[in-house]
């Protein structure tokens, strides 16, 4: 196909998008004549703008599912990256309280020990971001304690200065 041809089917497809209300119709469209007349999936995606891949993937799809691959959304279908169980999420959690001198690595270690399944230390450090509480340390005299009324700012909290004025 020359580069004139090729131009004049890239009109053509693009005059037929603006007639196509829906998104599964210009995905049928542009799937059409790769799967029933049997043109190359390159030469469909350079007339279509579609990436080549994605027209690869896209027919694979259709000969494995049918018109249902036009339907479903393949990021919908996508799995989400795997998550800890929610004991191995809890026991995290409990060790990073009991011992808060543990690093990520040696909490990761621990639970290889214990459940057998070794996290990688960013994983460890997921659930301990959510455990956090939102209160903050409030100043030196109250160190250890944790207040959600009270809060660090310029080494006097909140509070004081609400009750003080």
């Amino acid at each position: 196909m020359d580069v004139q041809e090729r131009l004049e089917r890239q009109r053509e497809f693009a005059g037929l998008r603006t007639r196509m209300p829906w998104a599964e119709q210009v995905r049928y469209e542009v799937l059409r004549s790769v799967v029933l007349f049997g043109q190359s999936p390159a030469e469909r995606a350079l007339e279509t703008g579609v990436a080549r891949s994605t027209l690869y993937h896209r027919v694979k799809r259709f000969h494995e599912l049918g018109m249902v691959s036009l339907f479903v959304d393949a990021d919908v279908a996508r799995p989400t990256r795997p998550s800890l169980p929610p004991d191995m999420r809890q026991f995290i959690v409990d060790l990073q309280a009991d011992n808060p001198a543990f690093r990520p690595n040696e909490i990761a270690t621990i639970c290889d020990l214990h459940f057998g399944r070794r996290p990688s230390p960013h994983t460890v450090q997921r659930p301990l971001r959510r455990a956090r509480s939102p209160a903050r340390t409030v100043h030196w005299a109250c160190r250890e304690v944790r207040c959600p009324l009270m809060t660090h700012r310029a080494g006097v909290c909140e509070s004081s200065l609400k009750v003080g004025r």
